[in-house]
């Protein structure tokens, strides 16, 4: 029998998305796209973490993205969807500001 591979791509903490905040101020998002595989073969069985992407969205990416990672013969994709405001309203019941502390 002929060898068969094949990957399978996942992020590394489980999400299957991403909170893109850049336009508030925040620090671009980050997340790794992990790839294993596994083979038919009794001798080679599964292979964790082959390959891993590190995947940072520009402050304007939203929606879905398709990711494909490859090692060698093992390739998949994985789709994240990215969420990110449209807007931002700030409202304040009261104009006056004072500072914040806290008691002790």
């Amino acid at each position: 029998t002929a060898e068969h591979m094949h990957g399978f791509a996942y992020p590394s903490d489980g999400r299957a998305y991403i909170n893109n905040f850049a336009l508030l101020g925040q620090l671009a998002p980050r997340m790794t796209v992990r790839l294993d595989s596994i083979s038919n073969s009794p001798d080679l069985g599964r292979s964790v973490n082959v390959a891993s992407y590190l995947f940072t969205p520009s402050e304007k990416d939203q929606g879905s993205f398709l990711l494909a990672v490859r090692c060698g013969n093992a390739s998949d994709e994985v789709t994240i969807d990215i969420r990110r405001p449209s807007t931002v309203v700030l409202r304040a019941d009261d104009v006056a500001l004072s500072a914040v502390g806290c008691a002790n």
